[in-house]
């Protein structure tokens, strides 16, 4: 049995969303909450997979935005690598946010309309510093081929519009693996798609 701390140790997880207040709360000084999560508590290996279950509206989505510090957590500890999420600033917080990446349930509104396929990619890169312009080009075309979108060509400069559900998946989750992330947060990454084509996007995900 290995004897190496978790990848990731999330304890005690909470979110509390404030309710807009009545006039009763008003009066009596009250404050109501909605627990979007209420005291999550799991760990993650490196190399392994863990799904969350549960119906809609139960906190997933909640949980996975609070692990890639898009939500800041009410109460509770998320420890990624040995090191606390919630103090990570500056260059570290830049570093933790390309080694964790999320790849969001509805892919058209994970992309900006007015940019292109190319454009977007890139931009990811260009965050990071990885790479000259040629060199990032190369990547993101390698990457697009070996996922099945051939020739990259034909993709890269369109539009999100102009994709369908299936093939703006498969760049979302190559925009996330092209930082080379060590943990991917998937929310639903299936679940706005025809069945026809989950099984491909899960694939995809195992290779």
């Amino acid at each position: 049995m290995s004897t190496n701390p978790p990848l990731l140790q999330v304890t005690n997880l909470e979110r509390l969303f404030p309710v807009r207040r009545s006039a009763t709360d008003l009066v009596t000084r009250q404050r109501s909450f909605v627990h979007a999560v209420d005291t999550v508590s799991f760990d993650l290996s490196a190399g392994e997979i863990l799904a969350l279950v549960g119906e809609s509206g139960c906190g997933k989505s909640t949980t996975g935005r609070l692990v890639v510090r898009m939500e800041t957590p009410t109460d509770g500890t998320i420890v990624f690598d040995g090191q606390t999420v919630a103090d990570l600033k500056g260059a570290e917080l830049k570093h933790f946010r390309r080694r964790v990446q999320m790849i969001a349930q509805n892919p058209f509104e994970a992309f900006d309309p007015r940019q292109s396929i190319a454009s977007s990619l890139d931009q990811a890169l260009r965050i990071h510093k990885l790479g000259t312009k040629e060199q990032r080009q190369e990547r993101i075309r390698q990457a697009m081929e070996q996922t099945g979108l051939i020739p990259a060509a034909d993709f890269l400069e369109r539009y999100p519009h102009e994709l369908s559900g299936g093939q703006l998946q498969r760049i979302a989750i190559i925009r996330a693996t092209l930082l080379e992330p060590v943990l991917l947060v998937a929310d639903e990454p299936v679940s706005m798609l025809d069945v026809s084509v989950r099984a491909d996007i899960l694939n995809q995900f195992l290779d």
